[in-house]
């Protein structure tokens, strides 16, 4: 029998064998996971990983029917070297943080309530997938698509829909929707090859803010129906902007 299940374990594929499962919500280590079903949550977080991890959703979601403004990330990374791809997260306040470097999402569709992406590190990619319909909040009059915190991040192939002002915000100050903030922190970052697209024009819409150090470079960007495509610093390294196209826009001055 010992020798049976010795066999049967060789034969199957190493990533099979080699692979996490990640069925419910909670805290996990580093390593490589799949997840299995659909995770539904009522509050809080949905998935922590302490250590370095490799996330496939599988075509699964992360979903949480929350409301309100209480903090909680659909999947956040506490470890560098870290990814996700090949699902959805949607209804978190934050749908996917990263807190170290060279780490990446890919193929992820997500909706939040405040932001889409929370990048606190540098060479972090997120490449593909969606990110849209980020709204929810009263104590922030942001709704943002994609922060980044950090160095030499890239945003590639990402389509930005419905992100408006937060509809809610309870202050007095005007809101803003904005599809991508290139922080005080980030330099020589990277936005190409995708779009941010509303289906209704709203004022206080901005397709990109950027800022920090510059360096930046935004190209083969398309942007409809947004109040004002840019904002950016004057910075040393200047921001480069090349090949973007804007389309019904009442600011396009770029």
């Amino acid at each position: 029998m010992k020798h049976f299940l010795a066999l049967l374990f060789a034969l199957l594929p190493f990533n099979l064998c080699a692979q996490g499962i990640v069925s419910g919500a909670g805290t996990y280590s580093g390593g490589e996971y799949q997840l299995v079903a659909d995770i539904l949550l009522e509050q809080g977080d949905g998935v922590v990983f302490t250590g370095p991890a490799l996330l496939d959703l599988h075509g699964y979601k992360i979903k949480t029917d929350q409301t309100g403004n209480a903090a909680g990330y659909g999947v956040r990374f506490l470890a560098p070297s870290s990814s996700i791809k090949n699902g959805q997260v949607s209804g978190f306040w934050a749908g996917v943080r990263f807190d170290g470097d060279n780490s990446s999402i890919e193929n992820v569709d997500i909706s939040a309530r405040y932001m889409g992406v929370q990048i606190e590190g540098n060479n972090v990619t997120v490449r593909g997938g969606s990110i849209s319909d980020i709204s929810g909040v009263t104590n922030a009059r942001y709704a943002i698509g994609v922060q980044v915190n950090g160095e030499n991040c890239k945003i590639l192939d990402v389509e930005f829909r419905n992100i408006y002002a937060q509809a809610n915000y309870l202050g007095k100050e005007a809101g803003e929707g904005v599809a991508v903030n290139f922080s005080s922190r980030s330099k020589n970052c990277i936005l190409s090859r995708g779009s941010y697209r509303n289906e209704r024009y709203e004022g206080a819409t901005i397709g990109v803010f950027a800022a920090g150090e510059g360096g930046h470079l935004i190209d083969q960007f398309e942007m409809v129906n947004i109040f004002e495509p840019l904002q950016i610093a004057r910075t040393n390294p200047p921001t480069r902007v090349i090949n973007t196209v804007v389309r019904y826009a009442i600011n396009a001055q770029y």
